[in-house]
């Protein structure tokens, strides 16, 4: 089972947390995700989208 799919469905606020970043990150060896309240209406971006 792919670690996402074990997560539930997340709602806009919960994916706006920096909870949120930490778990889409924990699977990539570099932290490719931040999440920044001006860009992408605080939604997670790569982190070169900065």
């Amino acid at each position: 089972m792919d670690w996402l799919e074990r997560e539930k469905e997340k709602s806009s606020n919960e994916m706006k947390t920096d909870e949120f970043v930490d778990l889409l990150n924990q699977v990539q060896e570099e932290q490719v995700w931040i999440r920044d309240e001006n860009i992408n209406e605080g939604y997670p971006i790569f982190i070169w989208q900065n």
